[in-house]
């Protein structure tokens, strides 16, 4: 099992209704991982510069991203908290 792993990327997009927890607004990521931490679902967070906060119960990584769904500038940025095989 790895736990040292990050993975950041952003969606050109959002993140998708049904994988949304909780969204809320924050002051920023740091609050928004903090949100995801105490949430026993959440497996990840989409963050974007409007400092909206998704939480997120699916595991996504770099090959999740397709060119049509995923940017290096614009959109969510994502982080990922847990592993995929992380309980």
């Amino acid at each position: 099992m790895t736990t040292g792993m990050k993975y950041e990327f952003a969606l050109r997009d959002n993140v998708p209704n049904q994988n949304i927890i909780i969204e809320e607004t924050v002051a920023n990521r740091i609050h928004c991982a903090a949100s995801c931490m105490k949430e026993s679902n959440c497996i990840g967070f989409g963050f974007n510069s409007d400092k909206t906060c998704s939480l997120i119960d699916v595991y996504m990584d770099e090959n999740f991203c397709t060119s049509e769904t995923c940017s290096g500038r614009d959109g969510v940025k994502i982080y990922m908290v847990r592993c995929e095989n992380f309980p």
